[in-house]
């Protein structure tokens, strides 16, 4: 008996498996619209590609605009400071970092060059040329515009020839095109006393070269003192 209730059991479930996988025509419309969304639906709530929103200029260079920026534009001739990786985009190196500004592959300063000279390659140049500072865009960079035919050797990785490439590239600053940075090396505070004297003394080189009656007194003394060997009237 204990047999064949076991056995009745097993009929009345596999009769329930088979309703489920073969239902009637009239819940199998109402049931799959519940149970599967159709492909159409589900395509509405796919991603964006990165893709979707890439352009291409004239010259075959590729970028993404990754953040507007909302400063200076700059000039062809401006002195341009940017925050960069770069990557191989092409070959068996593809996806190697071979260079870069920010951490780990550079110290965090950024690099600074002048448009128009010929110091990065072209895709560069294009690249920033049209950026705005705070602006970052990924530059995808052909051969032609990048080294070409020549192997490039980078911080971290050597870039073989024909190599297409991969920047990750943010305009930090635009200044002019002539480069001053030179002059707060010089001065600064430790050198404010030399330069003080060099200014004392030229003023009374000035001085001494003046016609004596066009002087007070007391100054045409000083000037012998202050200038001392260097004294010589005129």
């Amino acid at each position: 008996h204990t047999h064949m209730r076991c056995a009745s059991v097993r009929l009345a479930a596999l009769s329930l498996a088979a309703a489920w996988v073969q239902p009637s025509s009239a819940w199998s419309g109402a049931g799959h619209a519940r149970l599967f969304v159709p492909a159409t639906h589900c395509a509405r709530f796919a991603p964006i590609r990165a893709s979707d929103k890439w352009k291409s200029s004239a010259s075959g260079l590729k970028y993404l605009e990754v953040r507007e920026g909302d400063g200076e534009v700059p000039r062809p001739d401006s002195r341009v400071a940017v925050q960069y990786t770069a990557k191989i985009a092409s070959g068996e190196l593809a996806g190697q970092i071979y260079d870069g500004t920010r951490p780990p592959y550079g110290n965090g300063e950024p690099y600074v060059f002048k448009l128009g000279n010929g110091r990065v390659i072209k895709g560069w140049e294009e690249g920033v040329s049209t950026m705005r500072v705070g602006g970052r865009r990924t530059l995808a960079i052909p051969n032609a515009l990048g080294y070409g035919r020549l192997a490039y050797v980078g911080s971290k990785q050597r870039v073989p020839p024909g190599a297409d490439l991969e920047i990750d590239i943010e305009l930090v600053g635009v200044y002019g095109s002539v480069d001053f940075s030179w002059t707060q090396r010089i001065f600064t505070l430790e050198n404010a006393g030399p330069f003080a004297i060099l200014l004392v003394v030229g003023i009374f080189q000035f001085l001494a070269a003046l016609p004596p009656g066009d002087l007070p007194p007391w100054l045409a003394d000083l000037i012998p003192k202050v200038l001392g060997s260097q004294y010589q009237r005129y």
